[in-house]
């Protein structure tokens, strides 16, 4: 008798659900994937879109990747351009590129958190993936625009996905989850089907229960320019600290700005913009003569919040109480950082169980 095949059923399409499904197709070549995803487009967290207000490609927020991120930097490829990260003082209003000088803004940029009360695993397995630690290990490349080109379209390369597919709810019977309940459509399961969840914690919480974790906010400024401003020192992109902004990144006709850990800014969107946009020019020497247009965008969730008691909440491995459901995202994966480099290796850990 003719074994049948499972079919496998991925529930969001960020870079863990696609990772994920791409995988599995390397590994199964004849299996039938199915990526279901509640936006109408693919990237979870990770994308690029259209803004009509400065008439530019801008990402949804401004994604960087060390060079000691393996899976990650391979998967971008030898032509990515990383460059060494460096620090600004814009007290002493000078140029800081010590290894080991401005620790707290690593750890912010790192786990939006202060290095206080990051979760000592996390610390652990960030030092461990990032050894040795040389200047070409923390070489940082950023997306300018280009995040849904260097990294979403390759990874949604021959696959099916259905976009606009919200979960809604389930059901099992004997530990097996037997259908998918989605806004547009129920997809019932034979018992050899798979299931992974690649959805964000927040979300998935909601539909199949576990720990409510505490999150963190990431707040990402974007201005509009003529032509590509020039920092101290040549640099496109500069580590700030003594200022609202810490990571400033610049390209032809855009600077961006982002600040971690931002819950607790109290300021307009209008007043955050002059803000920094004043702190942009007082590094460069320049009087803040005007602002130009800018857009901000506020990530009220972009992180499980990645202190001890959070981190302890998180899965010990990528099963779930059901028998043929995994999970996958940055979230899963316990000690840690929350980052493209962390989904992707989620992925690889739920193709390993497939």
């Amino acid at each position: 008798m003719t074994e049948v095949q499972p079919k496998y059923h991925i529930i969001g399409a960020g870079v863990a659900g696609l990772q994920a499904a791409q995988l599995i197709r390397r590994k199964y070549p004849q299996a039938e994937i199915t990526v279901y995803e509640a936006a109408e487009h693919p990237g979870g967290r990770c994308f690029s879109f259209a803004d009509p207000k400065l008439d530019i490609i801008l990402d949804n927020a401004t994604h960087a990747v060390l060079h000691g991120n393996r899976l990650a930097a391979a998967y971008l490829g030898q032509d990515a351009k990383f460059a060494k990260a460096v620090f600004y003082d814009m007290a002493a209003k000078r140029i800081n590129a010590g290894q080991f000088a401005n620790l707290k803004e690593k750890s912010l940029a790192l786990f939006n958190l202060p290095p206080d009360r990051v979760a000592p695993g996390i610390i652990a397995k960030t030092l461990g993936k990032l050894f040795p630690f040389t200047s070409g290990q923390l070489k940082v490349w950023f997306s300018r625009g280009d995040l849904s080109d260097c990294l979403i379209r390759p990874l949604c390369k021959g696959l099916n996905i259905k976009s606009g597919r919200k979960l809604t709810g389930f059901a099992t019977q004997d530990g097996y989850i037997y259908k998918l309940i989605f806004n547009k459509e129920n997809v019932a399961l034979l018992p050899q089907d798979k299931v992974i969840a690649a959805m964000d914690a927040h979300n998935y919480t909601k539909i199949f229960g576990g720990h409510d974790f505490e999150y963190n906010e990431i707040t990402n400024v974007f201005f509009r320019t003529s032509m590509q401003i020039s920092l101290p020192g040549g640099s496109d992109f500069l580590g700030l600290s003594g200022s609202a902004a810490q990571w400033l990144f610049t390209s032809p006709g855009l600077t961006a700005v982002t600040i971690s850990n931002s819950g607790e800014l109290n300021l307009s969107d209008r007043n955050l913009a002059l803000e920094v946009w004043k702190e942009i020019c007082a590094l460069r020497g320049h009087a803040a003569a005007f602002l130009p247009l800018y857009r901000v965008l506020r990530h009220k969730r972009a992180t499980i919040r990645q202190d001890r008691r959070n981190n302890a909440q998180r899965p010990a491995d990528c099963r779930t109480a059901w028998k043929n459901m995994l999970i996958a995202g940055d979230w899963t994966m316990k000690n840690w950082p929350c980052s493209i480099e962390t989904a992707l290796a989620s992925a690889h850990r739920v193709a390993g169980h497939c």
